[in-house]
């Protein structure tokens, strides 16, 4: 479900960059079906309880686990619901973004898994405590960074 969270916030960010920080909740909400495909979105409703129906700020979650950096930027949204923290900051440019991620493996993060579909790029790593998506997407010159926390199982 994280991945497939993941994939979601960044594509429906790429959206939503020309619009003002304080309508990114309803535009995420209303893009989702711009953003994925029918087969998507019926594998969303069917083997998940996926929603954008949580509070969302323009600030840094207060609990944000503390060994999850993240690239200096300007927050579009962000939101932590039950052990899950989600942030999407824009960067100057994809070396920006690069460089935020060899950050996370730095300082202990170990990549699980890399992907890359389309713009769209999705790392996942781990450092036992918590597990990270770390996805960004370049549109228009713009690069947003998404990154999904949970803690670890175990």
């Amino acid at each position: 479900m994280t991945r497939i969270r993941s994939f979601a916030l960044a594509g429906a960010l790429a959206l939503t960059l020309s619009g003002c920080a304080g309508m990114v909740h309803s535009a995420v909400q209303s893009a989702l079906g711009d953003v994925l495909p029918p087969e998507i979105q019926q594998l969303l409703e069917r083997t998940t309880d996926f929603s954008f129906d949580v509070p969302v700020s323009t600030d840094i979650p207060s609990d944000w686990p503390e060994s999850v950096a993240i690239p200096e930027g300007t927050t579009l949204f962000s939101y932590s619901d039950d052990g899950t923290w989600n942030l999407a900051v824009t960067v100057p440019d994809n070396d920006s973004a690069v460089a935020g991620l060899e950050v996370l493996q730095g300082s202990g993060f170990g990549v699980v898994s890399e992907q890359v579909m389309g713009n769209v790029n999705i790392t996942e790593l781990t450092d036992g405590t918590h597990n990270v998506t770390y996805a960004y997407v370049a549109d228009d010159g713009a690069v947003v960074v998404n990154i999904t926390v949970t803690s670890s199982a175990g």
